[in-house]
């Protein structure tokens, strides 16, 4: 009853959180966000009851909601589009009240006009709020002096835009270096899926199709963690909560194309073996219809290399996530070992290959895949992630991590004192560096900087005495 419990919520909810961490991580900033809303609501109702005197309506509640909702819980961008499309769209409202009242014929030039402004204005997929609240202004009723709806509709407005500035939305640190962890997990999963059948049956060309099938549905999580990517930097802009805190985004950007290169490399991998594996033998095939692309000894040490790949793409995960975090040591070992524990498995494929006497069809399928693992480790290099980690570090000096500080800590002052005198050294005028040719015309040149006039006329009469020889 359990696991068809599971199943069901697994086909209702993919994407429910698992555990009580990640329930407790998605739950507080929904219920965070709800609350802002509220307070914000209410606020701009009580801030409009003590400025106005006489009947009023909740046009001011309404109008933050709208605003509040548009310029929190979106990105910078889409927040600003929307906070234009509200406000254009209540001043629509109660222009067209003020002048010609509520009626049927008014409704359909509001909505008319508010599209047709929301095109003018080039507000994209936000166009539709323009419109939608010019109507839910329109709903409120004409009982209300027009003055006092335009005041509401300003101080809602007000609200709306100064609440999230001054209790600003948590920048989403750890969801974003988790979803780059959770692509290469699942990448992790396919893969030994793969080895595990590959290990008990021979393979079959509806088999790798599955795989790739598969392959190509991670694209989706790929897209769906660059938009996380995306929404921080955009979640950074105005907030005043990542003041000090370092900027995660290009680090996690380049994990995430490192793995989806893998993940290319990867589908190349299954598509060859998809080329070389027999079809569903039929009663009509031929008497080479269910040849095995890897003989059993190959196969399984394609499978090893397949696990060892996926336990290689996690730990690259991992570290990735932990390089976010500010504490990338133990990660990086781990994925240490696991680089080389899959160099030694392309070792032993390479092996056998040259064991091979001929070079038939299944020589050619084995060298396409030790072709593809070898872009993968050139993906996943060691020395050239941490080049490209020290290149970000050095461009975050002083900033803090959820789990560290990158360097000794920094004020703004020192920084600018800093690019101050990094200018200071690239405008000074650098000396020129005397360059020596003491080789022959025909050979090599080599240059050697800041020689004394002793050395200097040395190498010329050596030069000169080589000559005269000749």
């Amino acid at each position: 009853m359990q696991k068809l419990l599971a199943r069901l919520l697994d086909a209702l909810w993919p994407t429910r959180p698992v555990g009580r961490r990640e329930t407790v991580a998605r739950l507080v900033p929904a219920l965070g966000n709800m609350g802002k809303l509220t307070i914000a609501s209410v606020l701009a109702h009580l801030l409009t009851r003590a400025l106005v005197d006489g009947p009023m309506d909740l046009t001011s509640s309404l109008t933050a909601l709208l605003v509040m909702q548009a310029s929190a819980a979106r990105t910078f961008k889409k927040g600003a589009l929307r906070v234009v499309a509200v406000t254009s769209g209540v001043g629509l409202a109660l222009g067209t009240t003020y002048l010609f009242g509520m009626h049927w014929w008014s409704l359909g030039m509001v909505i008319f006009s508010a599209l047709f402004l929301a095109r003018v204005l080039r507000l994209g997929d936000s166009a539709l709020e323009m419109p939608i609240s010019a109507m839910l202004i329109l709903g409120q009723g004409t009982d209300v002096a027009a003055e006092t709806r335009v005041v509401a509709t300003l101080i809602g407005t007000l609200v709306g835009v100064v609440f999230p500035l001054v209790f600003p939305p948590a920048v989403p640190l750890r969801s974003a270096a988790s979803s780059v962890r959770r692509v290469a997990a699942d990448q992790k999963a396919l893969l030994e899926r793969a080895a595990e059948a590959m290990e008990n049956q021979t393979i079959s060309r509806p088999m790798v199709s599955s795989w790739i099938d598969e392959a190509r549905g991670l694209t989706t999580r790929i897209s769906s963690a660059h938009s996380q990517v995306s929404r921080l930097t955009d979640v950074r802009k105005f907030n005043s909560r990542a003041v000090g805190v370092a900027d995660i985004s290009p680090i996690l950007v380049s994990g995430l194309n490192s793995l989806e290169s893998c993940l290319l490399s990867l589908r190349a991998i299954f598509l060859e073996m998809e080329r070389h594996a027999p079809p569903p033998t039929h009663p009509s095939a031929g008497p080479h219809a269910g040849q095995q692309p890897f003989d059993a000894d190959i196969q399984h040490v394609v499978a090893m290399m397949l696990r060892r790949l996926g336990d290689c793409l996690d730990a690259f995960g991992t570290m990735v996530e932990a390089e976010a975090n500010g504490n990338e040591e133990a990660a990086q070992k781990a994925f240490v070992v696991n680089y080389r524990q899959l160099r030694d498995a392309r070792a032993a494929i390479a092996e056998l290959m040259a064991a091979a006497d001929t070079f038939d069809e299944e020589w050619q399928l084995t060298a396409s895949v030790l072709s593809s693992l070898d872009q993968v480790l050139a993906q996943l290099d060691i020395d050239a992630r941490v080049r490209v980690r020290e290149r970000w570090k050095a461009s975050q000096l002083g900033r803090r991590l959820p789990q560290g500080q990158i360097g000794p800590r920094t004020t703004t002052v020192d920084r600018f004192r800093h690019s101050r005198m990094r200018a200071r050294q690239l405008r000074r005028p650098q000396a020129p560096q005397p360059v020596v040719d003491f080789m022959d015309d025909d050979e090599t040149t080599q240059q050697l900087p800041r020689l004394d006039a002793e050395t200097l006329a040395r190498l010329e009469d050596q030069k000169a005495s080589r000559r005269r020889r000749r």
